[in-house]
């Protein structure tokens, strides 16, 4: 008996909410963004966010400096599987190791956080392909690499800061993390992470959702400045390069206490999808064989290729009246360059007027012409995707000196694949009625920095106010130290899913469709394998809500198994359908229809070694954060709380 009373241990209990880091020996709070393209880390004294730092001196490139990022990628001995370099670093000794025909002593991974989304909720650490296409490495083991990589240089950036100040230098077990994740990672994705994150090193730490840790940073950086004010309903749009989430929030005070309006949500796009659609372009205007040659024998020159666009893509303004060049690298240059010399050879004649002669969609003439079309309903406006162009339009592209020279035309196109699929994302968001009073947008993240994004979503939410902060690509990693010290100001948060356990129930006249309806001596009517809710999909709970719910274990009964299972349908009723192929066998999870998925999340055996010849009761307690959930039961033989582990780590999916 701990001799405390029931206030005293509530008292200890929000104490370990605000500081999660009481009684243990911190001295810093870091922060990691785990992104798409690339990882950012910050830090800042204990319970003191307004005076945090970026981590920096990830790499001598040029888009980390200005970016203060590093690329998400790993460069692995094939042979020993230990980490070579991470990050540009990595990226630049794969590609010198091509050139030289030594590659086969390596495994390069790039940009695999995506990889973690996933509507298998069970085969969460699957196999991912290196980029000679057959080695292969576990997703866990990727993360963990990286995580450790992020976890050791923040490290040595903090001592030597420390040695700098003639401060005693800090052990990784002074540290208090916060790991970034995106808003549509279901539960497994959040666990995977935190295996990781042990597996790593890392003892201390939490998860935080990406958009609602960036609520906090513009909240304390620039909440005047956006004049935001109670009762104001805001939506955060995070734009990374390979996700777009959303939180939707209502600022319920003055001193900015906030709840969820609609449950975290996104879509797998971004930044990427428009590098993937230059190569893609490149291939087209030039020569397959040009293309091919600096792909295979001079891949470090198509990576040069490659950060030269990205660079482009995020200088590149939106009031364009002339050309904004993409300079080539010098592998494509070159061989250009000595076409262009041979006046008697046509080649190079004939690689320009392709160019110039090049069509698209004339996404241009469509906006004017939307410009001039007048639109009395703002509602159905709102509804309303931009419709596609039905003209096509050439001369957008040019072949020049020592580059490719590029008109508003072709930067609009693109962009717009990405585009139209973040235009119907947050279409969709504003047709819930709780998000329609969402008038301010505030959107963060890499792809933040774009003009041609922040452009678009003003054309196509001409009634909304788009704000943006300073370094929108650091929102999310500055965000997370304020949210970690203040995250009581979210009052209520939203689940994605429901959460909910298999039960057998009295079957329901009138209500239970009567193929369901199993009869068992001495009970009569039930119904099996009913959706026992523990949390329900986008209702609203505080964070931290914690239910203890009371089940029966069976007579005779040596063992229990409990599963959980997470369903995307609010109100779902059973677990599982009818199996096509078996009428009047419930035995089928429902994978396939939007909106009524059911995933199994978790499974787990509980021995009972006292067979009783009644049934006995049984505990179960769920404790709902936004950033996961915990599962926690009274152990039927010694009535002692039992932490439920769910471990992804094995889980791996077969090819």
């Amino acid at each position: 008996m701990s001799g405390k009373t029931d206030e005293e241990n509530a008292a200890n209990k929000d104490d370990d909410y605000d500081q999660p880091w009481k009684g243990l020996d911190i001295d810093k709070i870091v922060s990691i963004d785990f992104g798409s393209f690339g990882f950012a880390a910050a830090f800042c004294p204990v319970g003191v966010p307004s005076h945090l730092r970026p981590v920096q001196d990830w790499s001598d490139h040029r888009a980390s400096a200005e970016l203060n990022k590093n690329l998400a990628a790993l460069l692995i001995d094939k042979e020993t599987k230990e980490t070579v370099a991470m990050g540009f670093e990595a990226e630049e000794l794969y590609t010198k190791a091509q050139e030289k025909k030594e590659d086969d002593k390596y495994m390069y991974f790039a940009h695999f956080k995506p990889f973690l989304y996933s509507k298998d909720h069970l085969e969460k650490n699957v196999p991912v392909p290196a980029a000679d296409g057959v080695s292969t490495l576990p997703l866990s083991e990727l993360i963990t690499k990286s995580l450790h990589a992020v976890m050791q240089h923040t490290l040595a950036y903090i001592n030597g800061l420390n040695k700098l100040a003639g401060i005693a230098e800090i052990s990784v077990k002074q540290i208090f993390w916060v790991l970034c994740v995106p808003a549509i990672w279901d539960e497994m994705s959040k666990e995977m992470m935190k295996f990781c994150a042990r597996k790593a090193g890392m003892e201390h730490f939490e998860l935080g959702s990406e958009p609602i840790v960036s609520t906090f940073y513009v909240m304390n950086a620039q909440g005047k400045e956006f004049r935001l004010r109670k009762n104001d309903k805001i939506m955060i749009l995070d734009c990374g390069g390979g996700t777009i989430d959303a939180a939707c929030i209502e600022i319920q005070s003055s001193s900015y206490d906030l709840s969820e309006l609609h449950h975290g949500d996104g879509i797998r796009a971004g930044g990427l999808d428009v590098d993937r659609k230059f190569g893609e372009l490149l291939a087209e205007l030039l020569p397959t064989d040009i293309v091919s040659k600096v792909q295979t024998k001079q891949p470090a020159q198509w990576m040069r290729q490659r950060n030269e666009f990205v660079l482009a893509k995020f200088s590149v303004p939106f009031e364009l009246d002339d050309w904004w060049n993409v300079p080539f690298c010098f592998g494509l240059n070159s061989i250009l360059s000595r076409f262009r010399k041979k006046r008697k050879d046509p080649t190079y004649k004939n690689i320009k007027e392709n160019i110039e002669k090049y069509e698209i969609a004339d996404y241009l003439h469509a906006e004017h012409k939307n410009d001039d079309d007048e639109d009395d309903n703002k509602n159905n406006q709102q509804n309303q995707p931009q419709p596609e162009p039905t003209s096509k339009v050439s001369g957008a592209f040019s072949l020049g000196r020592a580059n490719l020279k590029v008109k508003k035309q072709g930067w609009l196109y693109l962009h717009e694949d990405v585009f139209s699929k973040i235009m119907a994302f947050v279409h969709e968001l504003f047709s819930h009625a709780n998000v329609q009073g969402c008038e301010k947008v505030i959107v963060v993240g890499g792809f933040a920095n774009s003009e041609y994004l922040k452009a678009r979503l003003l054309k196509e939410f001409p009634d909304k106010t788009f704000l943006c902060p300073k370094q929108p690509h650091l929102a999310v990693v500055k965000g997370a130290l304020y949210w970690i010290c203040q995250r009581r100001k979210l009052k209520k948060t939203r689940a994605n899913y429901s959460y909910g356990i298999a039960i057998d129930r009295r079957f329901k006249n009138d209500v239970d469709p009567e193929e369901r309806k199993k009869i068992l001596p001495g009970i009569g009517a039930v119904i099996e394998n009913a959706f026992g809710t523990l949390v329900e999909r986008n209702a609203e709970y505080e964070d931290g809500y914690t239910q203890t719910f009371d089940y029966w274990i069976p007579a005779g009964a040596d063992h229990l198994e409990v599963f959980l299972y997470a369903s995307e349908d609010s109100f779902c009723q059973f677990v599982f359908k009818e199996n096509p192929e078996k009428k009047g066998v419930f035995d089928t999870l429902e994978k396939q229809k939007a909106g009524q998925r059911c995933f199994e999340v978790k499974r787990f055996i509980i021995p009972i070694t006292n067979v009783s010849k009644e049934r006995k009761q049984f505990q179960l307690t769920l404790e709902y954060r936004q950033n996961g959930i915990n599962l926690s039961y009274k152990d039927p033989n010694t009535g002692d709380a039992q932490k439920v582990k769910i471990d992804t780590s094995t889980a791996v999916k077969k090819k």
